[in-house]
């Protein structure tokens, strides 16, 4: 008896990671059908270990949103961060850093330099309200950021990752693709 209550609890366990995903998205209210990875990466942060990924997708509503997950070493999804759009005009942003790579490495312990790292700043704006191609020219984007723009009609998502060496350079994303009426 105690070996088919084993083997059951087993099997359901195996099935609840595989399905970690779809089921986490389930129970909160989002869509696993018309998901779209923006960005997945191996998070080594806050510890935080393991795959991580951006999806935006639709909730039961039929309203944008935007979703930061992470696995666990259990290999089970969890969410990290949310937002949903209240309306076709809003504009979805979520935030995060991760390290980009070790500029020195000291290996005595007293000495004073320690580890230098260098990090990623991800910022991921998602809408529903574009009214033209977005466009932004080189010489506008700050010289430590990349920026990764996927439009489809009025639908877009810009992925902006500035990197910390030079220090923070401040650009408003959003006030510009208003300025220039990429957006309503």
């Amino acid at each position: 008896m105690w070996k088919k209550i084993t083997a059951v609890l087993i099997i359901v366990l195996f099935i609840s990671r595989a399905m970690s995903y779809q089921l986490i998205m389930w129970t909160n209210g989002f869509s696993v059908t018309e998901d779209e990875i923006i960005h997945y990466s191996y998070q080594e942060f806050d510890n935080s270990k393991g795959p991580m990924k951006v999806i935006k997708t639709k909730d039961k509503d039929d309203h944008l949103v935007l979703v930061r997950l992470l696995k666990s070493k259990y290999g089970f999804w969890s969410i990290q961060e949310s937002k949903v759009a209240e309306s076709s005009d809003e504009i979805l942003l979520i935030v995060w850093t991760d390290r980009a790579k070790l500029k020195s490495f000291t290996t005595s312990y007293h000495d004073s330099g320690n580890t230098d790292v260098e990090w990623m700043y991800h910022h991921v704006y998602t809408g529903e309200n574009a009214v033209k191609k977005i466009d932004i020219p080189n010489d506008v984007i700050p010289k430590n950021s990349v920026i990764s723009i996927s439009q489809s009609n009025e639908n877009y998502v810009i992925h902006r990752i500035m990197n910390s060496q030079g220090g923070f350079i401040e650009f408003d994303l959003i006030d510009y693709l208003r300025e220039y009426e990429y957006i309503e």
